[in-house]
């Protein structure tokens, strides 16, 4: 058995986070969008996100209640709030009945009530100029919590309680971001078909097809996330500012001639072409980092 280390050697920063591999052998993982499975990696987290601890954090009220921030869920299948909720708080009782019936939770955002994963989270802000934010996955039962799919951004899993067999495919598209089209399920065999042991650690890349079961008993995992900023975002952001500017905003199909229709193309050509003069990736890279 792993000795358990204390909550204050829970691992703060990313080099913890990640050994045995070294950070920069991690950042090329990143880089490439590589899969890789860690054994008996990481125990650390184990005594701040056990099921029984963050049961006491919510039943002191310290954990948001933002919308999405708690799901019950069984492939992907959502349990209203009405069914959980007890005078407009988090009723811990009857997410533990929803456990016991073969539901899983699924807490989102959690580092800003975990000290060593917030710390975590700011440290990959300013190092990598990467979001990230940190999930808490508790299922009971052999049902995922979500159907067959993929994320768009990496994650880094690290099993601490429980076994997790993870079934997972190769993307269909290459680097994938919010909004993207479907592009149909993965056809063929998956590339990985293996169990996540207590302290085991996956790296996940975005667009990875992957469908969890969890083994006997209840299974408890985080989920790291790593977002990146892409040219789609800076284009987002680019775009956004245009509401701004009096001819995006004429409608287009009230021209009273042909050659008014024609101006206002031309002025809107002028204005994109200008605004995207002035993109600076350098400058959205450090506002996305903030």
């Amino acid at each position: 058995m792993p000795v358990q280390t204390s909550p204050m050697q829970a691992p703060s920063t990313l080099e913890k986070l990640v050994a045995p591999l070294a950070e920069n052998e991690f950042l090329e993982l990143l880089r490439q969008r590589q899969l890789m499975h860690l054994h008996d990696a990481n125990h650390h987290f184990a005594p701040w996100l056990n099921w029984p601890a963050f049961r006491r954090l919510i039943e002191r009220g310290e954990y948001s209640r933002d919308l999405g921030h708690i799901r019950v869920t069984k492939e992907s299948l959502d349990v209203p709030r009405r069914n959980w909720e007890i005078d407009d708080r988090v009723d811990a009782d009857k997410l533990e009945y929803y456990l016991g019936k073969g539901f899983g939770l699924h807490f989102n955002h959690i580092e800003p009530f975990i000290p060593p994963l917030d710390a975590l989270c700011q440290q990959i802000k300013t190092h990598l100029s990467e979001r990230a934010n940190a999930s808490l996955m508790i299922t009971s039962g052999v049902d995922g919590l979500f159907k067959l799919h993929y994320d768009d951004s990496d994650g880094c899993m690290v099993q601490i309680e429980g076994t997790k067999r993870w079934l997972i495919y190769g993307p269909t598209v290459l680097h994938p971001v919010p909004g993207l089209p479907n592009t149909g399920r993965p056809q063929g065999d998956p590339v990985f078909d293996d169990v996540l042991e207590p302290g085991d650690v996956l790296i996940l890349p975005a667009g990875y097809w992957h469908h969890c079961q969890a083994g006997p008993g209840r299974s408890v995992h985080l989920a790291i996330a790593f977002t990146p900023p892409t040219g789609w975002h800076a284009v987002k952001s680019l775009f956004a500012r245009l509401l701004d500017e009096e001819p995006f905003r004429r409608p287009l199909t009230r021209a009273a001639r042909p050659e008014e229709a024609a101006a206002l193309e031309a002025e809107l050509k002028r204005h994109l072409l200008l605004r995207i003069s002035e993109l600076d990736l350098d400058a959205f890279v450090a506002k996305w980092r903030n």
